[in-house]
Formats: C-alpha cells, structure tokens, sequence
C-alpha cells in the first residue's frame, strides 16, 4: 500500500465517533488517510530510503542456489518458525566474519515471506559504513508493520487516537516510536510477527553506535518477544562478540560455522566451473584447493575466485594456485595492495581514506568531486586540468569497492546511481589499523597513507570555494552557486556541509587541534559558513530540529554543530555561545518543512532564503552579523549581544515616536563575599546590596547603527526603594508574581521607577530623584502604602498608580525595620483600625477650595458635566441605542453634580438611559410592523450584559499572574503637584476591583487638567486634578463573556480627541477549559479583538464633560493560549490617522487602524441613518509582504512605526524590546561535557577540565533591544485589506462610555420573561 505512496489515493472520508482514546466504529477511509501520515512521518526518519529492502535484495541476488537450504531443516530454526508454544522465542545465528550471516538472514525472510501463513516480517541489516540510530531502526520497523497491515484495514483493531494523531516530532522520539511498534504487533492480524536484525557486530566499530543505535532496538525487542511469546519472534544474526552475548547468551543459538563450510564446497563447486580456460582436471584442482584454504569464508573464496577469473592464461592460474593462496584475509588485502602500481597509490590513499571515514556511503559523483578538490593545486577554484580519469578511479576501486546501485527518480548520469561501498568490514578494520599500507619506506609521496584528516580536508577545502562565498540563488526550482552552476552538479556540497565538523571530530591528537583551531576560527566566520546553513536549511533534515531523550520530559537537545573539541577551547566556546543566540532566534526559520516535519509551514515556501534573517540584530561582535539581509537590523548594545553573570534586570520602552529607546539594566553590588552559588535570600539583599542601575538613551536614525545618547548610572540601595514589595525571589526578578516588575519606565520615558523610587529626567537627559511622594503624605503604618506600578506625567503634574492590593499577610513584616527610610522622612501613625481603613496618602492641598479637600476619597462623579458647546445633532451612533430589553443600564445619573448650562441641547438625559452622548428614543422611520418582526432582544441571550462575564476566577490560569495573585485587586490613583519642591497630592482615590487591566497607565490630556486612567472591569476613571474631582464610565465588551485585558487611552495633539483601544479576550467555554486542564491536555485559546473607539471632547469643559463616541471599529486578533500579564501579545503605536497594532510573533503581524470614520458629518444631516453610514466600511490594512522576525519575538515587545515622509523622511521600523529567558546551570565538572557536547566520537577521551568550563552559563539569559529599518514598498509591499475587520452587534452601546449602576437587579430572560400580549 505504501510502498507507492506518491499514487496513494484517500477518496473520500468517514466521521468515525470517539469514545476516550480509541475509534469505536468500523475503519473507514479516515483512518487510512491519517496511517498514511503516520507513515510518511515515521518514513521521514531515514530519509524514505528503504535501505533493509536494498540491502535484502541484494543478498538474494548473491545467494547461490542450494546454498543456506539447511535452515528450512533444521530442528532451532523449525522450532522457532512455526512452534508458537516454545518458550525460546529469540534465535541467534552466529559465526565468524565472511561466514555468510547476512545472506542466511535474508534467506531466513524468505522463507517466511513464502510460508502459507503469510506472517508478518520486519527486518533490519546493519552496515559498517553507516549508522542506524535508534529511532530510524524502530521507525523502518514501524513502516515495514504498517505495509503488512495494509491489505487488512477493515479487519483490524482501530489504533489509538494519541499513535494516529503523533505529531512529527513525537516521531523523531524513540520511546514514542517503540509504542508505534509495540501497538502494531497488538493489533498485527497475523498470528506471528517476526523481527529479523543482522549484523549487530558492524554496530561495535565506533565508540556510541551501539548504544545509540541497535543495542536499545534489540533490547526493546526483547522484552516484547519475552513479554508475548506466542505472538513475536526475533532472530539475531552477528559475530560473537561480548556485548552481543550479553544481551542474548540466555537463548538458543545456532553456530553456523559447520553449515557454512558445506555451503561453501556447493557455492565453489558451482562457480569453478564458470572459470574459463581450465581443464576438467585443473579445476578439480582449483576446487580443492580452494575448499582448502576457505574453510568457513564465504568473502574469502569469493575473492580467490574473483583473482583467479581475472588471470589472462591458464598458467597464470596455475602459478597462482602453486604458489598459493593467502592463508587469511589480512594476507589477501596484504598482498593485493602490495601490487598497487606507484603513480595510483596517491589517488588510492584518497579514495579508501574518504570510504574508510565516510560518515555514510558515499556516491560515485561525491567521491569523485571529493578527490578532485584533494588533488587540485588551485584551492579558491577547482582545477579541470586536476581532475582524476574516471578509468583510473575505476582501477584503484578493483577488487575491493563495489558500485552498489540505488533507487532514485533524479535523471543523472549513470554513474550518479550507485554508491561505492567497501566490500566488507573487515576490510575496513584492516585499513584502520595498517594506516600505511600504500606507503613503503622508499616511496617517493609522502602523503599516501589512509587518513582521517583527508576527509577533513576535502570537506574545508571544497566548502572554502569562491562560489561558495555568497548565498546560493534559487532560479525556477534549481538552486545555483554564484557562479552558475546547479548544486545538484556539485554533489559532494551537501555532503561536505553536513558533516564537515563530524569529520574535525576524528582529530584526536591535542597539538593537531591547537594547529586546527584557526582554520576552524576563520572558516566559521567567513561568508561561506553562511552558506553551509543555507545548505544545511535546504537539504539536511532535522538538522536545526529538537529532540527530547526518551524519560527526559521537558529536556531538549539540538545536533551539535562543531568539532567538540574546538568548542572546549576560547574562541570556539564563543562562537558556541553566539551559534546558541542565533539558533535560539532563527531555528524555526531554519526548520524547513521537511526537517520540522509538517507539509506546509509559514516558513516553507522560503526554505533556504537565508536574506530574512536580521543578522545585524545579533550583535556587533556577532561571527554572523555582516552576512547579507534584507533588511537593515541592529542591536542596541556596545558589549556582546548577550549580558551575561552580572546583569539581573533589564527594561526598556520606545519613545512614541519611535526615535529613542530608553533601556536600564540593574545588577547587584556589595554582595557579601561568602554569597557564592547560594540562593539570595529577601533579608541579605536589602541588608547588604546596592542595585547598580545604568540608564541608557539610544537614538534610532534611518538604517545606522544606534547611537548611544546619554548613559548614566544610579545607585539605589535595595533598602531604600522597597525591594521586597516587587521582587520575591532575588535570584530571579522575574520570576512570575502579581507584582509589578522591579523597574519601569513612564510611557513617555520622563520617570522612571525603581521600586517605589522615582526619577524625573532633566533637560540633560539624566534622572534625578522626584520631590518624594512619600515623605509627607504617608499616614498608615504599613509599607504597602508605597508601592506603585505605574507613572505618567506631564509638566509639573504626576500620577502614580496600582491595580495590586497587598494584604498584611502578604507583606512581610520582619523587612520593616531593613528599610532605610532616612532619606524619606516618612511620618508615620499606627492605625488600630482595619488594614485597609487608612493606608493611604491624605491631600494636603491648603489653597484648594474644594470642600473636599481633607477628605480620604473623593466621591465618585463629583463633578460631572452633561452638555458642551461644541456637541450637535450630527451623532453617528444616535441610532445605535441601548434598547431597554437587551441591557439593565437605566436609570438616573450616579449622583453627578450636573452643572447644566451647557449649550448643547443634550442635558442629562442623553446620560441617564444609553450614556457616550446617546438618547434613547426609537427612530421615527421605524415603522410599528417593522418593529414587531423582529425578535424581541430580551429573547437573545447575547444581547445580555452578565456581570460575571469578566469573571475568570474559575477558569484555568490562562494569566501568568493568577498562580500568585491571593487578594482582590484594588485599584489607586494619586496626582502630585511638583511644583513647590515638593510632592503635594491633589487627588486620591481608591476603587475595589472585580479584575485587572494590564499595561493600561493613565494619559494626561496635553492642555487640560484631565487624566484618564482605565481601572479595570471595563470602568474608566476621568480625573479634573485641579477641581480634584472624578467621574467614571464603563466601557463595554464588543461580544459577551469576554473581558477586557487591556485598556489604552491616547489623546491627539490637538487635544480635540480621546482615543481608546481595549483589547479583549473572549472566555472560552468554562466546562471544556476545566476539563482540559484535568486531562493535562492543551487549554481551548482565548480569542482577542481590539475595539478602537474614538471620541469627541468638549472644548469648553475638557475635564468634567463625559467624550462623545464618534468612531469605532472592531479587529479580530489571533487566538493565544495565555496571557503574560508582563508582556502582552500586541503593542499598539499611535499616530494622527491611524492606530497601528503590532503582534509579539515570529512573523510581522501589523494592522492599520483607522482612528476617524470616512463618513461626512454632513452626510449624517440628510436623514438617510442607515447602519452603513453609521459605521463606515474602511477596511483594516495589513502588509502584503511575509517579513520575519526573530523567534524570541513571540515574547518580547514588538512597536511598528510607519514612514514618515517629507523634507527629512523617516523611514518606518520595527523596534523589539529586551528578552531576559532563565536558564539552567549546567553541572560542572568533566562529566558536563558529555550531555553539553554530545558524546565523544574519540576512544580516548580528554578528561581534563577545559581552560573555559561551558557550564558556567548564567542563570539569566538576556538579549538586548533591537530596531530594524525596512523599505515599506520592498519588505511591506503594499497595505492591502486585513480582512480582519468584524461588525459590531447594533443596538448594545457598544464603544459608548456608560453610566455603571451599583446595586441594580439583574434582568434574566429566563426568570423574567412573565409576558402578555402587546395590544397598543
């Protein structure tokens, strides 16, 4: 069925129930569409070659008829075949080299394949010139039981639906490779299935292959023989050898020695006669003497008969009998090489030096570009005048190489169809250990000798070429070098690429590596190692993919990339570390489809466009940073591209207009000197420790380097700025809490915070300390009264903020008397009272003339305006009303001070039904017919307003936040006045929450004493600091049970308009959230959108009249799996138009957001209020163009900011935040090497510990900011519609600001709905 899969045909599908973890009903076409997947995926793991059916054939090819008939009669074998009550079901055929194992293996197979049982068989062949590991055995094993099985679907057992549904990277894992198998013998509808494994003793040449490769396959197949004996058979064909022995001495054996001696005398006694030219008598001659010298070798008479056809006369046989034969193999490959004519041994020292140490079989073509670029005397460019004849080539290959034909589709050459292959491996191991056989002491060449580092050579020099020097280009679907030539004619370049550094490894001795370690050094960092990861990309699978260890839940690894000893040295630990950073950002881009396993990927069409890579955002000292992008990219830093051992904090924030970033790092100083490794505790740190804290300005200018404005360094101590309130861990500041994090920029970058210090920035740029909020203003006991998290200012005036209620249990209070509050002068009162009754700051505005001057809080819309000057009769959402049936907000105002007076026309009750500005009051042209045809909206639960719709409480921790989050949020709001000197509060409010916002900070209005802040629950607080009076409106969720997460306020420049963009997240389904978090499985995502509304403000009363909705627009976001309330998905950047929204992904996500509607005011006049001229129709941009950005992107912040053109443009850029990862210290020690740098391919490891010990990573892994200039019409191309523009349900309100009605019962159209007929 699969052996053709390219003409597999699916038809059509069946639905097939489920019922827990299986398919219940009859298999159907489904199922066989998803085995197909399966098997492509487990077939990707060796490369879909089906080397055991090459192999197998090519055995029978060879098998002399007669020859190997004894096994069908003997009583072992018999037993083992067709008894399934014997308790032996493990068969191990032994004997020695050449004795012709491997052929009575596949004459074992088929005699299986041809009993009437018609059992199922799976087998292997292991081979000395390649390795099998693990998970590619199990998985030929895996595809040989689901080809058997395939003739049988409809009869079989259904599979799990975890097996049927294995993603390709659970594939590429042995343990879950080994359950494939182990579930496909269960439900194999034959009664025996038979494991068949050959030459396990070609495993035990190199250090690892055994137990990376064949031993855990025979030990797993082992215990399934042992564990269902009546069902799996396994037979052993080897050598003994100890380790084979180990694993099998408890089960039956053939020694097949006596057997292969008899077989020989049939296969020569067959095969003299074939000899022409000799007598009857001479070849009875020649047959005994062969039968002689044989013994049990079957490659030993192979070749004395090869050596005898090849005589040209009858005496030259003769002479060659008399003089006789060798008397073993060593003395054979002794005297053939011998006669080796001189002027071949240099070319003969190549070719069996590259097949000797070749990673794997090795084409004709790979050899022959191989020993081409050994022999050329020009490195840059290959010589055509040093290219090797092929004759010759063919004249070093007799007799010990054979061309062993492949299957492929390519339409080469001939000889492009077969690969060489040593005759057997112990050939193989003679050349090993007799290095110089082709080097007598009176040679003249001196380099003729089997070598290791010819490989090495071969593969340096060739990748070193010039054309190699620039990216290959793709032209239709062929891949040329810079100089023309098609890769597929450069055959050895893949190669070459793929396991240059696995050849470096064979380098053993110490001074040779010292000698390497500069070529190595230069050609890694020349131009030409960027075309090997192209290279790598295009056609080496897996090789940027994961693995995880079989019992390693969690742990990755990656494939090493360089010789492990030149890691061990300095300059190769940094380029290490470096390779590291840049696999970290750009492995998925490198991961191809084939090599991630998936059939289509974002990244696949662009498979091996290694130009979309930002390599100037490594880093300045990057080894990659000058190889060629597309884009213009560099990283905001003057040290490495990562911080590393001192740094512990890292923010940073971009400037609205995208021209500065501001960055800070902090680290620890005045440890005590017996800190050591140790953990720091809470009470050392604000004991002993100062945070050094170096403030940076960056100034971004089009497509340079950064240039670093202004650097500055604070010293804080840990004592004076509350750390414990903000950090709970030390030793990892981001470690996940509900706090804020340790440091902050304002969003206009003007105050930074550290803790609960502030800092204003002067016209220098340096920050100086703020007039301290605390000193006098503070009246509770507690320390929890100075924690702050967000701040914003605006001239002299300076809000600070907090969603986060601290509790006494939270605040520990054995810290209190750590702090050093000298410099604050606090004034402080204990309080007998509740915790909560009075930690707070008193306003102590003297010259206020506000009533409420001495009071705690003040009332809520104290001081609210309903009408203004500028407001007419053109409202685009007029009609847009809250219909009294779809939502309980009714109702008078609560309890505003209405000034009236305005020349609006409005008065309150334009606020006392709908709220935003919208009177309720049904349109005159709705005819009474056509109101009563529609549903009434109280029958649509949807149109409802359910106050528990922001309740996530009992939802899975979809927010990082949640895991240690223990009390209510609680929102507080205070505004200084700085002017004095000092910090007087002229505002104070604090607001119990039912749920937190993030990154919502408060925004002064540029001209009026106006401050909004979003508190949480949808409410908006609107502030006027100099009346010191508020007022509050919610703003609604755009669809039910969703909650707003994030609510960000902008005023344009003109003061003239409030923008608002919340960003939501639609619950998802309570019972199937809880239910997947019960099974461990993957939680349902939480799906986004962004409502943009914008408003119109009262020029004459800014700051007490309620904004006027104008505007609004609703975009559809991506789905995500969760919330990191630090660093959330999107990133907004306004401008005067438009809102741009920025996704935190690996490929540039950016929608442009209209901020005003494209309906005419004047087309509102003309009566005709259709919903289309309600909401206009633009259409959400987005870029056409794919641009990729490095994978860390996905949690770091990402601002777009467009061109701006004019007399000095500037050019549009995507400024990336820090990223700060923690990592695991590896342990120290020799030992460390091992699971670091892979296991050692030397017999003789270095077990010294290296100069610079690689497991001394820090804990905390930063990478610093970044900014990357594009050319909108080359990276972007144009801005073309989104379509991620969605309608917004009518008649809710929806963008409106309400009013909130505390204490009002809840309509429920279930219980409510008592009715009577509507007469008139």
């Amino acid at each position: 069925m699969f052996e053709n899969a390219q003409k597999f045909n699916i038809g059509s599908f069946v639905t097939n129930s489920v019922q827990g973890d299986y398919i219940v009903n009859n298999v159907g076409k489904d199922e066989k569409r998803e085995i197909f997947e399966l098997y492509s995926r487990l077939a990707q793991n060796f490369d879909n070659e089906p080397y055991y059916s090459s192999r197998h054939e090519q055995n029978l090819r060879r098998l002399t008829e007669g020859t190997c008939r004894w096994l069908l009669e003997d009583l072992a074998f018999l037993q083992w075949r067709d008894d399934p009550a014997i308790g032996q079901p493990v068969l191990w055929a032994h004997g020695s080299p050449g004795s012709g194992k491997s052929t009575l293996c596949s004459q074992a197979i088929r005699s299986l394949a041809d009993s009437p049982k018609k059992p199922t068989v799976a087998y292997h062949f292991c081979d000395f010139s390649r390795q099998h590991k693990e998970v590619e055995i199990l998985s030929m094993l895996a595809c040989q039981l689901l080809d058997a099985d395939s003739a049988a679907f409809a009869d079989l057992p259904p599979l799990p639906i975890s097996i049927l549904s294995a993603a390709a990277l659970q594939c590429k894992r042995a343990d879950n490779v080994r359950n494939i198998v182990k579930h496909l013998v269960l439900r194999s509808p034959k009664e025996m299935v038979y494991f068949l494994l050959d030459g396990l003793d070609e495993e035990l040449g190199q250090r690892g292959r055994w137990h990376d490769g064949i031993c855990p396959v025979l030990q797993f197949l082992v215990q399934l023989a042992a564990e269902f004996p009546q069902h799996v058979r396994v037979w052993v064909s080897s050598q003994v050898r100890g380790e084979i022995k180990d694993q099998l001495s408890n089960f039956q054996s053939i020694d097949i020695v006596p057997f292969a001696r008899s077989d020989i005398v049939l296969y020569l006694s067959k095969k003299v006669p074939e000899l022409r030219g000799p007598t009857a008598a001479d070849q009875r001659l020649f047959l005994q003497t062969l039968q002689d010298g044989a013994e049990s070798s079957f490659i030993w008479a192979r070749l004395m008969l090869e050596e005898l056809g090849q005589r040209p006369t009858l005496s030259s046989m003769k002479e060659f009998i008399e003089a006789g034969f060798p008397r073993s193999l060593e003395d054979y490959y002794q005297k053939i090489f011998d006669r080796c004519p001189q002027h071949l041994r240099p070319l003969a020292s190549m070719v069996f030096s590259l097949l000797v140490y070749a990673k794997r079989p090795l084409r004709f073509c790979e050899l022959w570009e191989a020993v081409w670029c050994l022999s050329s005397k020009t490195k840059d460019v290959l010589n055509p005048d040093d290219k090797p004849y092929e004759d010759h080539l063919r004249d070093v290959f007799q007799p010990f190489i054979e061309l062993v034909p492949i299957q492929s589709t390519e339409e080469t050459s001939d000889e492009l169809q077969f690969t060489c292959r040593i005759i057997h491996s112990t050939l193989k191991d003679f050349l090993v250990e007799h290095r110089s056989i082709l080097r007598p002491d009176d040679f003249q060449f001196e380099e003729v000798h089997i070598c290791p580092e010819l490989a090495v050579k071969a593969c340096l020099n060739y990748l070193l070429q010039s054309r190699f020097s620039d990216l290959l280009r793709k032209e239709g679907d062929q891949w040329h070098d810079i100089s023309g030539t098609p890769v597929m004619n450069n055959r050895f370049l893949i190669y070459a690429a793929k396991y240059w550094d696995k050849h470096l490894d064979n380098v053993l001795d110490q001074d040779r590596q010292k000698e390497l370690i500069p070529k190595v050094t230069a050609f890694v960092k020349s131009p030409n190692f960027w075309t090997v990861l192209q290279v790598q990309a295009i056609w080496v699978q897996a090789q940027f993919s994961s693995f995880h260890g079989a019992g390693e839940e969690g742990t990755k690894w990656l494939r090493r990339m360089l010789p492990w000893w030149f890691m061990k040295s300095d300059e190769g630990f940094r380029v290490w570390i470096q390779n590291r950073s840049f696999l970290r950002q750009w492995r998925y881009f490198l991961c191809c489809g084939i090599c991630s396993g998936a059939a289509h990927t974002h990244t696949s069409p662009y498979t091996g466009e290694m130009d979309y890579i930002w390599t100037g955002a490594l880093g300045p000292d990057h080894f990659l940073t000058e190889r060629r992008s597309r884009v213009s990219s560099f990283a905001m830093t003057t040290e490495e591209a990562v911080v590393r051992g001192s740094c512990m904090f890292f923010t940073d924030l971009t400037s609205d207009s995208g021209s500065e970033v501001y960055a800070l790092q902090i680290k620890y100083t005045n440890l005590p000197a017996d800190a050591g490794d140790a953990p720091l505790s809470l009470s050392t740190v604000l004991l002993k420790v100062t945070l050094e804290c170096k403030v940076q300005t960056w100034v971004l200018q089009n497509n340079t380097s950064p240039t670093l404005k202004n650097e500055q360094v604070l010293q804080v101590l840990a004592s004076s700025c509350d750390f414990d309130l903000y950090v709970h861990d030390p030793s990892n500041p981001y470690a996940q809490t509900d706090r804020a994090p340790l440091a902050a920029f304002s969003s206009d970058g003007q105050v930074l915070r550290i803790g609960s210090k502030l800092f204003q920035r002067d016209s220098r740029g340096d920050f100086t300390p703020l007039p301290n909020i605390h000193s006098t203003n503070i009246v509770g006991g507690s320390r929890r009264t100075r924690y702050i998290e967000e701040v914003s200012r605006r001239g002299q005036f300076l809000t600070v903020t907090s969603r986060t209620r601290l509790s006494s249990k939270e605040l520990d209070r054995n810290f209190d008397d750590l702090h050093d509050d000298s410099d604050d002068e606090l004034d402080v009162q204990e309080w007998n009272s509740d915790e909560d009754a009075m930690d707070s700051w008193v306003i102590k505005d003297e010259d206020s003339d506000s009533d409420e001057s001495g009071q705690e809080f003040a009332s809520d819309d104290d001081s609210l305006s309903e009408g203004s000057s500028v407001f007419s009769n053109q409202g685009r959402f007029d009609d847009d009303m809250i219909n009294p049936w779809a939502d309980y907000h009714l109702g008078s105002s609560d309890g505003s001070d209405s000034e009236g007076g305005d020349d609006d026309g409005g008065g309150g009750s334009r606020w006392a039904l709908g709220g935003g500005g919208l009177p309720v009051e049904l349109d005159s042209s709705d005819s009474e017919e056509e109101e009563d045809s529609k549903e009434p909206p109280a029958f649509n639960r949807h149109l409802f307003r359910e106050e528990d719709d922001e309740d996530w409480d009992g939802l899975p921790q979809y927010f990082s936040d949640q895991k240690t989050s223990r009390s209510k949020p609680r929102a507080t709001i205070a505004v200084f006045d700085t002017t004095s000197g000092s910090s007087i509060c002229v505002f104070r409010k604090q607001i119990p929450l039912r749920c937190k916002l993030y990154a919502s900070p408060p925004a002064f209005h540029p001209s009026k004493p106006l401050v909004v802040w979003p508190l949480g629950d949808g409410d908006i607080l609107f502030i006027d600091y100099e009346k010191s009076t508020s007022f509050t409106r919610r703003l609604r969720p755009s669809t039910p049970f969703t909650r707003q997460i994030s609510i960000q306020c902008a005023f344009s420049s003109c003061g003239q308009y409030m923008h608002i963009a919340a960003l939501e997240g639609r619950r998802p389904d309570p019972k199937t959230a809880v239910k997947a978090e019960k099974h461990k499985v993957a939680l349902p995502p939480i799906h986004l959108a962004l409502l943009a509304s914008t408003y119109r403000l009262s020029s004459k009363k800014t700051a007490r009249s309620p904004p006027y909705l104008i505007h609004r627009i609703r975009i559809d976001l991506r789905p995500v799996k969760s919330i990191n309330t630090r660093q959330l998905p999107f990133n907004l950047t306004w401008t005067k138009d438009y809102l741009y929204i920025a996704a935190s992904w690996k490929l540039l996500q950016v929608w442009r957001v209209p901020l005003f509607s494209d309906v005419e005011p004047s087309d509102l006049n003309k009566g005709d209020k259709t919903e289309a001229k309600c909401d206009d129709s633009q259409p959400v941009m987005a870029p056409e163009k794919t641009l990729f950005m490095p994978k860390t992107c996905t949690h770091r912040s990402v601002r777009f900011f467009p061109a701006i053109e004019g007399d000095a443009p500037i050019s549009a850029r995507i400024v990336v935040g820090h990223e700060v990862s923690v990592v695991d210290d590896q342990p120290k020690g020799p030992q460390s090497l091992v699971p670091l740098f892979g296991t050692h391919p030397a017999p003789e490891i270095d077990t010294q510990k290296p100069e610079k010990e690689p497991s001394a990573a820090p804990s905390l892994f930063f990478e610093f900011p970044v900014v990357c200039y594009l050319d909108e019409e080359k990276n972007l191309g144009e801005w073309v519609d989104s379509m991620s523009r969605t309608k917004i349900t009518e008649n809710l309100g929806i963008g409106a600001l309400d009013i909130r009605m505390e204490g009002m019962e809840k309509f429920n159209p279930d219980d409510d709905c008592e009715l009577e007929p509507y007469y008139y």
